[in-house]
């Protein structure tokens, strides 16, 4: 036998020997070239899958056209101009094209009424459109005063014309005196300086509520009346309903401050905001190191907090003598509202420290029974990591159904409002005795017939129905069909036996495409049950807003039933519609056989499930708190001053916390979507592996697919392989 460093021939025996191996080596080569060529043919070569369901989707788009048409013949502007009591739209009629704002004869009716009863009835007070709001206060006594005086006519009919009366100029009638114009409701009572908000005139509020209302005279200096049988109404009256005022206008000022600020940091928020995405890539990506390190020393110092929480507990029952017994303390009085009381009863401590004791049991139980299922699970974290780094763009794709569900609030908003301005005007009586609204009959005394709101037509309720089923279907198609698209990516990934050389060069655009190639129908199937759910549970809250304060205690304990019982539903659905995607990304079955498979797989796995799932689910929140923390913590710094990096980044804001609270939201919104995906790789390489462990055996003919980290938690491995799982990948992995 030659030496190894020796130049003469190699021994037979050796080249035999070596000759062999390759010959095996290339052919389970080639057998795993077939093998892998054959899955990646079942891959492509796929059917249609619940074509019907399809179809069905297309029939529904097709008469949400139909809703969408009988939308357009309402009138938007209705929405956008205040309508005055004779049914006019302020701006728009011929009769007011000038005049764009509402005036209300008296605005206090509208508060004593409240919100509610204003928006099913109307505000009982005559409205009139203006060219210009009210720039002063005024009231109608002090005129009517200056008419009862002699030798004044020329100045009274001169201030007549500053009043707010209805169409018509009645106050340039001679024959009616200023108090016959307001007590017969034909002018306003008073007005006040006011400020347009959204056309209405509303009055503006000054710092010194008593400064405004000093500007109103009146006779006794205490009371002023109004047109309503010239009933009298004090100053506080006004006072009480203008405070709601200032603080909506006070609202309006820091609110317009706040924006001010936004404009002023736009581009430090948005360069905060790209600094959070980029932190929280860098976190996605070195999950697979920091995995291991966050379970369990997460369950460590849990289990340590329980322990020292139940030692002290018990070192306090046994040793602090200044506690008394229950009944030493209590007597017969079992209960008390001083929490203080009870931690001066050793009964007290003794449930505490049992209560801590168990739960440091059940810690430890987890550690030692679930070991193996927590070695799962940060295995599925750190391949989800790996996935995730491999195909980045899998992390900003949720952007695109999340501007689809934009789209789809908006058009169903959209219809919605439309739908509900193709009513007609409706007009009803308010009187001085009531304010119910009653039909119209001008032959009363002191009636008014006005305009209330826009009523509804009765076709226009199933159109408002139609829509809103389509909105919760087409919002649930959006969510799934997404769902659908990473699942196939993370699915090529998981199967490509070697990486990335078999993973697509564009694993979301392949998985799209297969998407709506062969699989619209399923995701239509699978949305077109949440949404029926969701529209059974529409119905019961609406059920239940009609009979609210009518219902006997049995009606509420059934509505209380449904309504449990479909939020459970829904909840149910999501979660198999969600992991039946994933089996069709896999294998390309319909939606019914999928979600028979997943169900079956998780049913059979269920304690590895949940604890993947919770454990997932506690890491991504923990690097969520981590994330948005950080992030927050630094623009908190930066905007107060005390990190400065250039001169040039400095800004005067009124709120330095502004964009910090933008930058904070935005960065969690972010961490968001991007955990999201992670926790959806994960689900996805979970429902992988273990169609791989049931699939194949680890055997030359059918090895396993998984890496190396999952054979281990698995306790399975290949009995033949020519590379190791794990040097298959092309890219660099630093864990």
């Amino acid at each position: 036998m030659s030496c190894c460093c020796s130049g003469g021939e190699p021994d037979d025996t050796t080249a035999g020997n070596d000759v062999e191996m390759q010959e095996r080596g290339s052919s389970a080569r080639q057998q795993k070239a077939d093998e892998d060529q054959a899955y990646r043919i079942k891959m492509k070569d796929r059917s249609c899958t619940d074509v019907v369901c399809l179809v069905l989707f297309i029939v529904f788009i097709c008469g949400l056209g139909v809703v969408a048409y009988f939308a357009s013949q309402g009138d938007p502007y209705t929405l956008i101009y205040p309508t005055d009591s004779q049914g006019n739209l302020c701006g728009r009629s011929n009769q007011t094209a000038n005049q764009r704002h509402l005036v209300f004869f008296d605005l206090l009716e509208c508060f004593k009424m409240g919100p509610r009863a204003i928006i099913a009835g109307g505000c009982p007070t005559p409205q009139v459109c203006v060219e210009r709001c009210p720039n002063r206060n005024w009231a109608w006594m002090d005129l009517w005063a200056r008419e009862e005086a002699p030798g004044s006519s020329r100045d009274v009919a001169r201030r007549k014309q500053e009043m707010v009366c209805r169409y018509g100029d009645p106050q340039n009638n001679t024959q009616l005196s200023v108090f016959e114009l307001v007590s017969q409701g034909l002018c306003a009572p008073y007005y006040l300086n006011s400020t347009s908000v959204g056309g209405r005139c509303i009055p503006s509020i000054f710092a010194d509520i008593p400064n405004l209302l000093a500007g109103i005279e009146s006779k006794d200096g205490n009371t002023l009346r109004t047109g309503d049988n010239l009933t009298e109404i004090r100053y506080t009256d006004i006072a009480n309903a203008s405070s709601y005022l200032s603080l909506f206008l006070s609202t309006i000022t820091v609110a317009q401050d706040a924006f001010n600020d936004v404009v002023t940091s736009r581009f430090l928020i948005l360069g905060g905001i790209g600094i959070g995405a980029v932190v929280a890539f860098i976190w996605c990506v070195l999950l697979r190191c920091t995995a291991a390190f966050m379970v369990y020393g997460s369950l460590l110092v849990f289990f340590l907090v329980f322990v020292a929480i139940s030692g002290y507990c018990f070192w306090i029952y046994f040793f602090d003598v200044t506690l008394q017994s229950f009944q030493d303390t209590l007597g017969n009085s079992y209960f008390t509202t001083n929490f203080s009381v009870y931690l001066r009863i050793k009964e007290t401590w003794l449930a505490f420290g049992i209560t801590s004791g168990i739960v440091m049991l059940i810690v430890l139980l987890v550690l030692l029974c679930l070991r193996k299922r927590l070695q799962l699970a940060i295995a599925l974290i750190r391949e989800a990591s790996k996935a995730i780094a491999g195909i980045s763009s899998t992390l900003f794709f949720p952007i695109w159904p999340l501007l689809f569900q934009i789209l789809v609030i908006a058009a169903f908003t959209l219809n919605a409002v439309l739908l509900g301005s193709t009513g007609k005007k409706m007009f009803a009586q308010t009187n001085s005795t009531s304010r119910e609204s009653e039909p119209c009959d001008n032959a009363t005394d002191f009636v008014t017939c006005q305009f209330v709101r826009y009523g509804s037509n009765e076709w226009s309720y199933y159109l408002q129905g139609y829509n809103l089923f389509m909105g919760f279907w087409l919002s649930a198609f959006v969510v799934s069909f997404g769902q659908l698209v990473l699942a196939g990516a993370f699915a090529s990934y998981y199967w490509a036996w070697e990486k990335p050389k078999d993973i697509p060069a564009l694993p979301i655009l392949h998985s799209l495409a297969r998407a709506v190639r062969y699989h619209l129908g399923t995701v239509a199937f699978g949305s077109l049950l949440i949404a029926i759910v969701k529209f059974i549970r529409a119905i019961l809250s609406y059920l239940e807003s009609k009979l609210k304060g009518r219902e006997n205690l049995f009606v509420k304990f059934i509505f209380c039933c449904l309504k449990c019982f479909f939020w459970c539903l829904e909840k149910f659905l999501k979660f198999l519609t969600k992991n039946a995607y994933i089996v069709t990304a896999i294998n390309g079955k319909n939606f019914c056989l999928a979600a028979k498979q997943a169900f079956g797989i998780i049913l059979n796995n269920c304690v590895r499930f949940v604890v993947v799932d919770n454990v997932t689910s506690f890491v991504l929140f923990v690097g969520k708190l981590i994330v948005t923390g950080l992030i927050t913590a630094v623009a908190f710094l930066f905007f107060n001053g005390q990190i400065r990096i250039h001169s040039s980044l400095e800004v005067d804001l009124h709120y330095f916390f502004v964009p910090v609270i933008l930058i904070g939201i935005s960065t969690w919104i972010i961490c968001s979507l991007f955990f999201s995906v992670f926790d959806f790789a994960v689900d996805t390489m979970f429902l992988c592996a273990m169609v791989d462990v049931s699939k194949n055996d680890g055997s030359k003919e059918k090895p396993y697919y998984m890496s190396k980290g999952l054979m281990k938690a698995l306790d399975v491995k290949n009995q033949f392989v020519d590379v190791d799982p794990d040097d298959r990948k092309g890219f660099c992995c630093c864990c």
